[in-house]
């Protein structure tokens, strides 16, 4: 038969279960804090891509005039660009330097910004949004951070809705 736990000893086991597990609990706090800052800028970036294009879906336009600025290894980077689309094609597309424009639509930008979200955390996507219409009026995107000649960025300057 074994002897009665003392209270000191009780004590003493309790001390060390609650600071062993303790140091459990800081040893997942520390193992989440880099995971969530991980996974929340990218989490809030494709909210923020959902929302924007449902409003786009909502309250835009299948045809529309916008003037875009495209940085990118390309010739034309930063030359503007007046695209016009309607029924959700390029019908024309004015510039100084000639490109083939034919695919560049607000649904293209919204496209290259997801692409670029499912990257991460091997990309670097900074997108803005217009308040009104939620198209993207920036779009910085960096899919693969460590090749070369894939960044691409979107400006669009200007963008009327046409009936």
């Amino acid at each position: 038969m074994s002897a009665p736990d003392s209270t000191a000893a009780r004590s003493a086991r309790r001390v060390w279960f609650l600071l062993g597990g303790g140091c459990l609990v800081l040893l997942c706090l520390a193992m989440l804090i880099p995971l969530a800052a991980w996974v929340g800028p990218n989490l809030v970036a494709r909210q923020a891509l959902a929302a924007n294009y449902a409003k786009w879906q909502a309250n835009g336009s299948d045809s529309y005039t916008m003037t875009v600025e495209i940085y990118a290894f390309m010739p034309c980077s930063g030359v503007p660009v007046t695209v016009t689309v309607e029924d959700g094609q390029v019908v024309g597309a004015e510039s100084t330097c000639q490109w083939d424009y034919g695919s560049l639509t607000v649904e293209h930008v919204f496209e290259e910004a997801g692409e670029c979200l499912d990257n991460f955390p091997s990309s670097d996507c900074q997108i803005s949004y217009d308040p009104a219409l939620g198209y993207p009026t920036h779009a910085s995107l960096d899919p693969i951070l460590q090749a070369l000649d894939d960044e691409v960025t979107y400006e669009i300057i200007d963008l009327q809705l046409t009936p």
